[in-house]
């Protein structure tokens, strides 16, 4: 196919280039085969039941011997909902790098980590979507995002050194509590 070569021919500018090593996967669609035509799902039409109680999306994930608390699936629905209402006219495999984490890099008011529960919901589709569709679906690397949060101390260095000092132990129990 043409195609193959000229993703050789880039990989191979690539190298020669800017010295780095690519390697280009494709996974060729046959446009004009009326079966996969019409097998070509939207990212809403696959998403539509997942993570709803009593769903099939639910029952294989128990079935497969996982289990969700009833707080997980109520906020894993809430990412797939916000994803459909980003990227539900689109069909799954027209999604890719730029435009998932392109639009996430343009939303300034969330963090790192909601950022990150938006991606896992966009990776939950391409889990979900061999269910739906009459071929596979080469599923991007989504890059993550950097937590923005920072982990606090329970106790101050000031406590910590109360806590420590052998001063303020009671005579004859010198062990320290371990956690």
């Amino acid at each position: 196919m043409e195609i193959h070569d000229e993703i050789d021919n880039i990989e191979f500018e690539l190298r020669k280039k800017l010295k780095c090593e690519a390697t280009i996967h494709m996974d060729p669609i046959d446009s004009e085969n009326e079966n996969v035509v019409n097998s070509r799902k939207l990212v809403s039409d696959i998403a539509k039941e997942m993570y709803l109680p009593d769903s099939q999306h639910v029952q294989r994930i128990t079935q497969m011997g996982k289990k969700m608390a009833s707080r997980t699936l109520v906020n894993n629905r809430h990412f797939i909902e916000l994803v459909v209402e980003q990227f539900g006219d689109k069909h799954l495999e027209e999604l890719t790098i730029p435009m998932v984490n392109g639009y996430l890099m343009s939303i300034t008011d969330k963090s790192g980590s909601w950022k990150n529960g938006f991606i896992e919901a966009v990776n939950a589709i391409y889990k979900e979507a061999p269910w739906h569709c009459n071929y596979t679906i080469s599923k991007p690397d989504f890059p993550r995002f950097a937590r923005n949060s920072k982990k606090a101390d329970i106790f101050t260095t000031e406590e910590l050194v109360k806590f420590f000092d052998a001063g303020n132990w009671i005579d004859g129990i010198r062990e320290y509590l371990l956690f």
